[in-house]
């Protein structure tokens, strides 16, 4: 079991199936935030970074060591940087202790609720 990282960054655990609203609230988040670039889904690149905007997605990660090996210390330890993780649950390991979780769940096609913990 991987040790809890130290951290001063923001860090926020997103989880919720697939299609659930994850990506979604990170674009709506950067815009607001001053995001210029388009903010897509990092699934394939694992890290994406926007400034000091990081969004990551472990969906594709076998445990938490594959984010450790990544460089995921650094990130954490940035206290300009906000970071949301997709698939959170995939990490928890490693996630710090105040991490903001937010569970995303279908209602409905157009509608989805979400909890945070």
């Amino acid at each position: 079991m991987s040790q809890k990282t130290p951290h001063n960054a923001t860090v926020v655990g997103l989880i919720g199936e697939l299609g659930s609203g994850k990506t979604t609230f990170v674009q709506k988040f950067a815009k607001s935030y001053g995001v210029k670039e388009t903010v897509i889904s990092p699934t394939f690149n694992i890290i994406k970074q926007y400034g000091n905007l990081v969004h990551i997605d472990a969906y594709r990660l076998k445990n938490a060591k594959e984010l450790e090996k990544l460089g995921i210390q650094e990130i954490f330890s940035n206290p300009k940087n906000i970071v949301f993780i997709e698939w959170a649950d995939r990490v928890r390991d490693i996630l710090p202790e105040d991490t903001i979780t937010i569970r995303f769940e279908h209602v409905s096609k157009n509608k989805r609720k979400i909890s945070i913990d």
